[in-house]
């Protein structure tokens, strides 16, 4: 008896032992299963956050963008290649996103978040298309544009903006002192060398139609003074933009030209042909001439203090006719290019300054071809079937002309890499 009580404690030890044992594993396998689930959660909340980190980096840049700087390498946006980059950290992760130099602009915004326990990072990759992205351009031509130049006389354009005293004299005037590098030449061309900047240089930006080439020196004003050559990112071919024709202008009364007095006063005015003399303009006035227009010797459109005028030159439809202003040429004593704009209607196929006064104006002739020579800088925007320059002419774009802000710039796409 004894024995066998023995034996049944000896089989309850035992018994008790391997439940105790199994218990153990099933404690222990639960223990890794939670721990393995726990990581797994972790994990896939980082893999979750990666998008909303991504779509910060998104934010961000559409941010930056409606601003609507002309420069994108502000703000913490640094250009490395061909696009603007910034780096952020949010929480445990961080997003690193890219802006395209390119138009319209793409954005890639990468979502990185940290393995739980780990100093490794997982990442998720988004990618936005937009439009919307206006562009205050200085030259805007279908065709070429041609800078020429020889020895130390050579054509160069920059910017200031008349409207902010940051980047301009009193009353708006060029000041070289304030100017900035952010110049826009823009060309629907899609040619080998569709722009050509000679031994001149542009203190900004030039963007063809897709294909076209740019030729000569391009980039920012440090570049521009220490390297010969187009900067990266400072070149694209990504033009793409209407350029609509002129209308003909309306009037409740368009008076006769005072060609005895010369002195055209807050009215409109109307020449049914060409007209061959200089005047003096008072108030708001505007002056339609229909046929050529030619301006030498010692003659001069004179724009007093105060003044604005508004020139429009040829017809929508009949005969070609031209616009050759030289003589004095345009006296803006006005002082900005907003008193003083040219439009040139359908027949005006050939538009010519090379007065003897500095031009202030915003010259919009989408028929003409733009030449502009002699010694006297010109100030404002050019807008043509194409445009060229010669000898060491100061082309100074007048950001005061451009609307501040435009349409939005909205996300038409999105898209997981």
């Amino acid at each position: 008896m004894r024995i066998l009580r023995n034996q049944q404690r000896g089989s309850v030890l035992v018994t008790t032992l391997v439940i105790s044992a199994m218990m153990a594993i099933v404690v222990a396998a639960l223990l890794v299963l939670v721990e393995r689930q726990n990581y797994f959660m972790h994990r896939t909340q980082t893999w979750c956050a990666e998008i909303p980190i991504a779509e910060a980096g998104i934010e961000e840049a559409m941010a930056h963008l409606n601003t609507h700087v002309e420069n994108l390498n502000t703000n913490g946006w640094v250009l490395v290649a061909s696009n603007f980059v910034k780096r952020r950290t949010i929480g445990d992760g961080y997003f690193y996103t890219a802006i395209s130099s390119r138009r319209p602009r793409t954005i890639v915004s990468i979502g990185y978040g940290r393995i739980p326990g780990q100093t490794n990072y997982t990442h998720r990759t988004v990618m936005v298309m937009t439009k919307g992205d206006p562009v205050p351009y200085g030259i805007v031509v279908k065709k070429t544009v041609k800078m020429v130049g020889s020895g130390s006389d050579t054509p160069a354009m920059d910017s200031f903006d008349s409207s902010n005293p940051e980047y301009s004299g009193p009353g708006g005037v060029y000041d070289p002192l304030k100017n900035q590098d952010l110049a826009m030449v823009g060309t629907l061309s899609s040619e080998v060398n569709a722009v050509d900047t000679g031994s001149g240089e542009i203190n900004g930006f030039v963007a063809t139609g897709p294909g076209g080439t740019v030729t000569g020196t391009v980039g920012d004003g440090t570049w521009t003074s220490t390297t010969s050559g187009i900067q990266p990112g400072s070149v694209s071919d990504d033009c793409n933009m209407a350029i609509p024709d002129v209308q003909e202008p309306t009037s409740s009364l368009w008076n006769p030209f005072p060609t005895l007095s010369g002195v055209l006063d807050n009215a409109d005015y109307k020449v049914n042909g060409s007209l061959n003399r200089g005047f003096v303009v008072y108030g708001k006035t505007r002056l339609w001439v229909t046929g050529v227009m030619k301006l030498t010797g010692g003659g001069t459109i004179t724009i007093m203090p105060g003044g604005s005028f508004e020139l429009f030159i040829g017809q929508t439809s009949g005969a070609e006719v031209t616009a050759d202003i030289g003589g004095n040429g345009i006296v803006n004593n006005a002082l900005v290019a907003a008193n003083c704009r040219v439009w040139g209607l359908p027949t005006c196929v050939d538009w010519k300054y090379h007065g003897g006064s500095a031009l202030l104006a915003a010259v919009y002739t989408p028929q003409a071809a733009i030449t502009v020579s002699g010694t006297s800088d010109i100030y404002g925007t050019f807008t043509g079937d194409s445009f060229s320059c010669n000898g060491g002419i100061g082309i100074h774009q007048d950001q005061g002309l451009s609307p501040k802000t435009g349409n939005p710039i909205v996300i038409i796409s999105w898209e997981e890499l």
